[in-house]
């Protein structure tokens, strides 16, 4: 026969209710094995009123039909408001505290600082988009790398302008030596991989024909090789491997 909380019960609320809430961790794991309901709870607080065991109503709150059942008792509903008030207050506190260390922080002063100084090299350099350096700037500093992000750069460019980034990658990529660094240490986490994303970033939007004609040397297609793998992006749709181009 399957166990019946109600067979205990009794003796259960009987030991309960005597505690000293402190913890409420433990009543959520005697739940799986337990199993006390909505019932459960109804038949206890007959004995046992809402009012006068508040604190040892709130590890009950099992599911939405227990809560519901004890915040409809308005002494609890206030105790609930009470601890979320005192939640906000007490999180106003600590975001107090830490905006007060950051403030202090030597290191987190830099960092803020460099991050305005990289934000006002990417404004400007969305504003030239002259040189190869600008197009990577903003490259980088909209996280274009991230994939979804990827579409910003429709937003940010003209066809004359995304012509000329492509041409920028490739131009780079004919004298890009990184890939036998990636062969001698394939696991090495020191391998600047910044160049890479910009690779990837041509590969997926370039068609079959225009990649061909950039990727036109044994050297070529094995750089090809070693930074799909280095990205693990191998399996992906855009990928060489699965575009037969070889």
């Amino acid at each position: 026969m399957p166990f019946q909380f109600s067979e205990i019960a009794d003796n259960f609320w009987e030991v309960y209710f005597q505690i000293d809430i402190k913890r409420d961790y433990f009543v959520g794991s005697l739940h799986r094995i337990l199993q006390i309901t909505i019932e459960d709870v109804e038949k206890a607080v007959l004995k046992y009123p809402i009012e006068d065991y508040i604190k040892h109503y709130l590890p009950l709150r099992l599911n939405e039909k227990i809560n519901q059942f004890l915040m409809q008792n308005t002494k609890f509903e206030e105790y609930i408001n009470y601890l979320k008030k005192e939640q906000e207050e007490q999180q106003k506190q600590w975001d107090k505290d830490l905006e007060k260390r950051l403030e202090e922080s030597e290191d987190y002063q830099k960092r803020l600082k460099q991050e305005q100084e990289n934000e006002k090299i990417c404004e400007d350099s969305l504003k030239s988009l002259q040189s190869k350096q600008d197009f990577y700037n903003v490259f980088y500093c909209k996280d274009i790398h991230e994939e979804e992000n990827e579409k910003k750069l429709e937003s940010l460019l003209n066809t004359k302008q995304k012509i000329q980034f492509i041409d920028f990658i490739f131009e780079d990529f004919q004298n890009d030596n990184l890939y036998k660094d990636i062969k001698k240490e394939l696991n090495s986490m020191s391998i600047n991989v910044h160049p890479i994303a910009l690779y990837l970033y041509a590969f997926k939007n370039l068609d079959n024909e225009d990649l061909l004609k950039n990727i036109d040397s044994k050297e070529a297609y094995e750089k090809v090789y070693w930074y799909t793998f280095k990205f693990h992006k191998m399996d992906e749709p855009f990928s060489f491997f699965n575009r037969n181009l070889f």
